[in-house]
């Protein structure tokens, strides 16, 4: 019907039906916005406020988990996004060529009459036959130079580089040298010869190197040497300094220095002699095609680029582009090895395969093969032969290459990698999931940002040259991190907002035990006015400089011995699918630790499994970097931590919740705490009822034995009864989870009793009602135990 209007709208999320104590503020860095400012988060659009960056995922998990509202403030970044050091690295998707076109030598009637000449191209060729006068015919490529008896050599140079016609149509194809002084006769006879059977093919497949093939001296042995990237070979010389060295001399020179740099084949059978270059020339790497990036990351990335049509920047067509910046999970590595000898290889982009070798023979260094799709990692062995690559060498080796460092993430999967490797086939490893952009063309510009409707990394790529179908180029961003007193600075502003009140503070950057006592000073200093606790984030694993191991006993020693029961930290880090941008990224346990705290009713354990409307599994977690299933170390250590589980493959829970109160505490568990959080807030609330009102006191030592001043007996059953209202309607409400706060009271037990043995009236001091408040916790189940019949009684 033309009449009836449809309209596509998005829902703001619900607010948090919890919202009284499961209020989260988020505190992390953010592309925009002023620095600490409170945000109340309700939408996509109030997330929009904070721009791009860490604070956008918390803030969006905890709103698409639990509703809103989020308070959010961002923190400065003072350790800024950065691109790894290696900037982009190009993985070329064809292979170009460098061609080093061989000689042809002309024997005069001594030295000074010798002549050589040098290819400009492919498929020339050269005949001399003696004739009555200097003459030079072009048919395609094939010179035929006809030099009379008698001649100089000089003349004959001096012919070539004139301007006869058929001489220009030579030099055109070929270049011209007289060896000596000229002086001599130059020969008159030579048969058609082939420059290609000296002409050398080089083929980058790894970007940055250059060759300079030279004449150099008298009588020269064949040599070559590196400076870096850059390959210098002395060709083998004779007596009068001509170059004598064929191409098959020149690559059973370099062909072993040159694996995993470029390959070099003679074109034709390599008999010929190799060619010379004025000057060191670049071995080309596939298309010119090169990328430089600008600007700060606002956040972690997995960057690639991948070309899809063929183009010249600038030029008609463009080359068109896409890209992703979604992160692979760990789970997808493939593990070559065991124990201490075992390496673990995961492809950062799609198409990579490999596998391992040994060498054999004596003093043989760990080296390797790639091609842009498989890696085979050789061996190295001792001087006397025998295998001694570790898995620690191996894994160092493939992180300080580039192109092997953008094309996989090596890691100790196990162990400390001190054993020797041994060999394995060849195998494909699992693709990344990733989501692209739409197809770009590069403008005229080359700028390129990185960003579209879902995303904004706060690069730009700039493109120069001709790009290639299939030209890929990664790199990875690292996340902006704040200090911890640039986060206590938002905090403050926070806590001392009279309007809006979290129920706890997520400081989103990792913090040390050090760094922590800042937090811990702050979050006890509110504890009268806010009645807040703190969740916190220890340092990541990087698995490219650190064993699991290390890293994990580096955290426990870190925080041994330090006791703050208004304190929860998150250890490890998960792969998961931004509710802000719904790329999958390597994120730490906070950014969805704070949005199941928001969901779960505050009595609530945050691994809690059986499912339903506030527990179970967490969603949009598709892997571990750090899974404390078998491995509980960090869990005992009073660490929050995601887990795997056995009985539910696929599945991911958070392991417990502690707090890092001591193990005798009883709030060494978040839920208490929390619990008890609410018992004093609801208490205060109802004390506050008080303030300025009126209470009978006792003028004279009570009959039960309560000093003068002392709070009646009826105006303590007064306070006693609200107090005891209040906090009863909250703890035995209902939460989502359909369960109430506490376990039963025992018979005569309160939730809140005054103390009467406490003067209330003693002037000059203030008036003052003390209460103790508290609730019976409901321990969490953590072991069973089944026992097996063989038949039931």
């Amino acid at each position: 019907m033309a009449d009836i209007t449809i309209t596509l709208a998005q829902r703001t999320p619900p607010s948090n039906p919890e919202q009284s104590y499961g209020t989260p503020c988020v505190i992390a860095p953010g592309s925009s916005g002023a620095y600490d400012t409170i945000v109340e988060c309700r939408s996509a659009a109030d997330i929009a406020l904070l721009g791009w960056g860490p604070i956008t995922h918390i803030v969006a998990n905890a709103l698409k988990r639990a509703g809103g509202p989020v308070f959010a403030l961002r923190s400065r970044s003072t350790a800024p996004g950065a691109i790894w050091g290696n900037g982009l690295v190009k993985e070329p998707g064809g292979r170009a060529t460098l061609y080093v076109y061989g000689r042809v030598k002309l024997s005069g009637a001594d030295a000074n009459g010798d002549l050589t000449w040098g290819a400009k191209a492919l498929g020339v060729s050269l005949q001399v036959q003696s004739g009555g006068a200097l003459a030079a015919v072009v048919n395609g490529k094939a010179i035929l130079l006809t030099i009379p008896a008698a001649t100089p050599a000089s003349d004959v140079v001096t012919f070539w580089n004139g301007a006869d016609p058929g001489a220009v149509q030579a030099a055109a194809l070929a270049t011209i040298k007289a060896e000596g002084t000229g002086a001599s006769d130059a020969g008159t006879t030579l048969a058609a010869y082939a420059f290609d059977l000296g002409t050398l093919a080089y083929v980058g497949i790894d970007s940055g190197y250059r060759v300079y093939q030279k004449e150099n001296g008298n009588n020269t042995a064949l040599s070559s040497s590196y400076s870096t990237k850059d390959l210098t070979i002395n060709l083998h010389t004779d007596a009068d300094g001509t170059a004598i060295s064929t191409a098959n001399d020149v690559v059973a020179n370099i062909a072993a220095g040159a694996v995993g740099k470029f390959t070099i084949i003679p074109v034709s059978d390599g008999t010929g002699l190799a060619g010379t270059q004025s000057g060191l020339t670049a071995i080309p790497f596939g298309s010119s095609g090169a990328v430089s990036a600008s600007g700060t990351p606002y956040d972690r990335a997995n960057l690639v680029v991948e070309c899809l049509t063929v183009g010249t920047v600038g030029g008609s067509p463009a080359p068109v582009i896409q890209w992703a910046i979604d992160f692979p999970r760990r789970e997808d590595a493939r593990t070559f090895g065991r124990g201490n000898a075992s390496l673990a290889l995961l492809a950062r982009r799609s198409g990579l395969r490999a596998q391992i070798t040994q060498q054999t023979g004596n003093s043989k260094s760990l080296t390797h093969s790639f091609d842009g799709v498989t890696l085979n990692i050789q061996l190295g062995t001792t001087s006397g032969g025998v295998p001694n690559s570790t898995a620690a060498a191996v894994q160092a080796y493939v992180v300080s290459i580039a192109r092997l460092r953008a094309a996989y993430l090596a890691f100790l999967p196990t162990g400390d990698g001190s054993d020797v490797m041994e060999v394995a086939d060849i195998v494909r490893l699992t693709a990344p999931s990733v989501t692209y952009s739409a197809p770009t063309q590069i403008p005229v510009s080359g700028v390129v940002p990185i960003k579209n409707g879902a995303v904004d990394t706060g690069v730009m790529l700039t493109f120069t040259g001709v790009l290639d179908v299939g030209d890929k180029w990664a790199a990875q961003f690292t996340a902006p991190a704040s200090s911890v007193d640039d986060m206590a600075s938002a905090a403050a502003a926070m806590l001392a907002d009279q309007t809006r009140r979290a129920s706890w503070i997520t400081y989103g950057s990792p913090v040390s035990r050090t760094q922590a006592s800042t937090i811990s000073t702050q979050i006890q200093g509110a504890l009268n006015s806010k009645q807040e606790w703190a969740l916190l984030q220890v340092a990541e694993w990087d698995p490219e400089s650190q064993t699991f191991a290390s890293w994990e006993q580096a955290r426990v020693a870190d925080w041994l011995g330090f006791d703050d029961q208004l304190l929860a930290v998150c250890a490890g880090e998960c792969t998961n699918a931004s509710a802000y941008t719904g790329r999958a990224m390597t994120q730490p346990a906070i950014a969805v630790a704070c949005g199941t705290a928001a969901l779960a009713p505050y009595h609530q354990d945050l691994g809690k499994v059986k499912v339903g409307p506030t527990s179970g599994i967490v969603p949009d977690v598709t892997g571990l970097w750090c899974d404390t299933a078998t491995d509980t170390t960090l869990a005992d250590n009073r660490f929050i931590t995601l887990r795997t589980d056995e009985d539910a493959p696929g599945a991911i829970y958070f392991r417990n919740s502690p707090t890092m109160a001591e193990p005798n505490n009883t709030r060494n568990r978040l839920q208490y705490l929390r619990t008890d959080l609410v018992v004093a807030r609801e208490t205060k609330l109802t004390l506050r009822q008080f303030r300025n009102s009126p209470l009978d006191y006792q003028t004279t030592l009570g009959d039960d034995g309560t000093p003068v001043g002392a709070l009646t007996k009826g105006a303590a059953a007064d306070v006693e009864g609200a107090c005891n209202a209040s906090v009863a309607r909250e703890m035995l409400r209902k939460k989502l989870d359909g369960e109430v706060s506490v376990s039963p009271l025992a018979s005569g037990q309160k939730f809140c009793v005054v103390d009467r043995n406490q003067v209330y009236y003693n002037p000059p001091n203030p008036a003052t009602i003390y209460v103790e408040c508290g609730a019976a916790k409901r321990p969490p189940a953590e072991r069973g135990r089944i026992t097996v019949y063989d038949r039931p009684e």
